[in-house]
């Protein structure tokens, strides 16, 4: 596996952020499909609030570095995401642990029932 840095978000990063976001939104409260506008509106607004976990694709010259999860805070609210593909190698947790660690006062809203949801932050010490 090639190496998976925690950066900081940049606007060449939102075209990704959005496909995982849309793939992953069952697992959001709010699960409708977001349009590209919408999301650009959206991260205009928000994106310093945000990290995203990359990884390293440098020795293909022509593939770039690739985004496979993103971790960020509006209004207080956690929101986290990693790529299907890319789950299970505690991505999700150390963008978790990123974020927490500017933001410690955050919080998350999610599903009772999401369990990976709640395994993940209860693994960074949040509570129920």
């Amino acid at each position: 596996m090639k190496a998976i840095s925690i950066e900081k978000c940049e606007q060449s990063h939102w075209a990704d952020i959005l496909k995982i976001r849309n793939l992953a939104r069952d697992f959001f409260l709010n699960n409708s499909l977001i349009d590209s506008a919408t999301h650009e509106k959206f991260m205009q607004k928000h994106s310093a609030n945000y990290v995203v976990a990359v990884i390293d694709r440098s020795q293909l010259s022509a593939i770039k570095d690739q985004v496979v999860g993103f971790c960020g805070v509006v209004e207080d609210d956690i929101r986290v995401a990693v790529h299907p593909l890319y789950q299970k190698l505690s991505i999700g947790k150390r963008l978790l642990e990123n974020i927490n660690s500017s933001f410690p006062n955050a919080t998350a809203k999610i599903d009772i029932n999401n369990t990976a949801s709640v395994a993940l932050f209860e693994s960074c010490g949040f509570i129920k």
